[in-house]
């Protein structure tokens, strides 16, 4: 490299006291309330604080063409502070970890799906000082990437169960908070088509149940009103039952909302966190959990593991866990609308209403509610999900050819789809029990709340299930009544978004909270890429998307 070029770089590069320091990019999870780069600025373990001179280098300094040899001097540079870079962020999120390990906890949750944070949100809105431990690098990484993002009105659960109840709750309150927590909401409304004669027969009986459920605008129609309603839909239907509350959101922003409020009245949170074991002591009356970053010690612990539950659950109870999980997959298409070509995605949600309004389902069985058509709330529509149990908790695998089926069985219900291109698809896994309620329930002996079982509602019923948990700890543990009075937060902040240069990533930031977006619902309306059709291992070297039946 010339003088005069290593001049120019070193003079980008090197430290300047007066420089201005700046946050690091990166996709982990802030736990600390403190910014963590003050907390340690003057750490052990930081030699050099890189400075807003340096973040500017890593995208400047290119040489002109005839300077090839000291561009590649440059890029190796800029990877290496690249590295540099990581490896302080690292430290810094170490140290801060650390620092809250030594806390003690009232409250332990394990689990940062939708459920996890929900619950987090509850104890901390008691003013409880409350830790959540995720295994994950990201939040809502789990069971919650794979939900659909239809908030449900609880109009078809079974009445009088748990289910029903914090599903109720859970839809009640989010009407209520949803924008204040600047949380994206279509009030689309639902229609549960029939499609044969055995189904409208069930018409009635949803109905009925509805009404059991507190829904009490439910109602069934004609085939000549829905066809008025939903002009684009096969002219086989037979009838619906109209459920005016039911709307779509955001999957993505609502349990990180969660978790931002959470952190924003003095929560904490550490991802890269699994519990591996923990012992009870009656003597102190509180937790100590073993996890991959050291021990934490709490009053009482939260089992809001999701898919890992009943493994998580055989620490209090070794010999007598009351269920299972039983993963079940659920694969969805997505679809553009028919006016945006294959390469350019949709934003507009006003557009997809051009061939739905509302979300289309079928009449559902004892096993799932079946294959569903519905719009999202950035514009696209998804098709599905499948109901298929498996072994593995971790990898929800997709299928060409059964997502073909999905996307036929939703062309056979509303034949516009097929002038939608397919913009990808995504799998998720819900974790399963063999009970048909909600495993919800306080050990008082052990200070342990467990919170499993919770299948394809847990969207609908989180802060329902929050709200619960938070009881459960006021009548068992601790009398929350006598509680000292919340104290005055700053307003919520909202939330930005950035898609990072050169890769296939958006990072959230919401207050003190920094989370990668994890579900492809959302990754698509950043303009983030999915798998399509040649990605996918095809199981049929042919199939006939518009004659496939499901």
């Amino acid at each position: 490299m010339s003088s005069r070029r290593r001049a120019e770089w070193t003079s980008k590069v090197m430290p300047n006291k007066d420089d201005e320091e700046v946050e690091l990019p990166g996709d982990h999870l802030s736990v600390a309330n403190e910014d963590p780069l003050a907390a340690t600025a003057e750490g052990p373990f930081i030699s050099h604080r890189v400075t807003q001179a340096e973040v500017d280098a890593l995208s400047d300094g290119s040489s002109s063409d005839s300077e090839a040899e000291d561009e590649q001097e440059a890029d190796k540079m800029r990877e290496n502070l690249r590295i540099e870079v990581e490896r302080q962020k690292l430290e810094i999120e170490e140290k801060s970890v650390q620092q809250l390990l030594e806390e003690e906890y009232e409250v332990v949750v394990v689990g940062g799906g939708v459920v996890g944070c929900a619950v987090l949100r509850a104890m901390a809105l008691k003013n409880l000082t409350c830790l959540l431990l995720e295994a994950d690098e990201n939040l809502a990484n789990g069971a919650s990437k794979g939900n659909s993002g239809i908030f449900h009105t609880g109009f078809d659960c079974t009445p009088g169960s748990l289910e029903a109840k914090c599903v109720r709750a859970g839809y009640q309150e989010f009407l209520q908070v949803h924008e204040q927590l600047h949380i994206p909401v279509r009030h689309t409304s639902a229609l549960v088509v029939a499609w044969t004669d055995a189904d409208v027969i069930e018409l009635p009986k949803l109905v009925h149940k509805a009404h059991q459920n507190g829904c009490l605008d439910v109602r069934q129609i004609t085939a000549e009103e829905l066809r008025t309603m939903e002009p684009n839909l096969s002219p086989l239907a037979k009838g619906a039952v109209h459920v005016p509350g039911e709307l779509i959101t955001d999957p993505n922003l609502v349990p990180l909302a969660y978790a931002a409020e959470a952190v924003h009245r003095g929560a904490k949170i550490i991802t890269r966190c699994k519990v591996l074991g923990g012992k009870f002591s009656r003597n102190n009356h509180n937790w100590t959990l073993q996890t991959s970053r050291g021990t934490v010690t709490g009053r009482v612990v939260v089992n809001c593991a999701g898919l890992h539950g009943d493994s998580i659950e055989k620490i209090p109870r070794p010999d007598s866990t009351p269920f299972s999980i039983q993963p079940r997959k659920g694969q969805f298409v997505i679809l553009n609308s028919p006016s945006s070509s294959s390469s350019s995605v949709s934003t507009s949600a006003t557009t997809a209403a051009a061939v739905i309004n509302a979300t289309i389902l079928p009449v559902p069985t004892a096993r799932t509610k079946g294959v569903l058509i519905a719009p999202t709330v950035h514009g696209q529509y998804i098709v599905g999900p499948t109901a298929e149990d498996q072994e593995d908790r971790e990898r929800a695998s997709i299928c060409a050819q059964t997502c073909g089926l999905i996307h036929a069985k939703g062309i056979e219900m509303v034949p516009m789809l097929s002038e939608c291109s397919v913009l990808g698809y995504y799998a998720g896994l819900r974790p399963a029990t063999e009970h048909n309620d909600y495993q919800i329930e306080p050990i008082e002996s052990h200070q342990w709340i467990t919170v499993a079982g919770i299948r394809s509602t847990g969207l609908s019923a989180a802060l329902g299930i929050g709200r619960h948990v938070s009881r459960l700890y006021g009548e068992f543990f601790v009398d929350l009544a006598d509680r000292r009075k919340a104290t005055v937060v700053s307003p919520f902040p909202k939330y930005r978004i950035t898609v990072e240069p050169g890769s296939n990533r958006a990072i959230l930031r919401w207050g003190q909270l920094t989370n990668q977006i994890t579900h492809p619902l959302c990754k698509i309306s950043q303009g983030l890429r999915l798998a399509k059709d040649s990605e996918l291992s095809w199981e049929a070297s042919v199939l006939d998307l518009r004659s496939s039946r499901l």
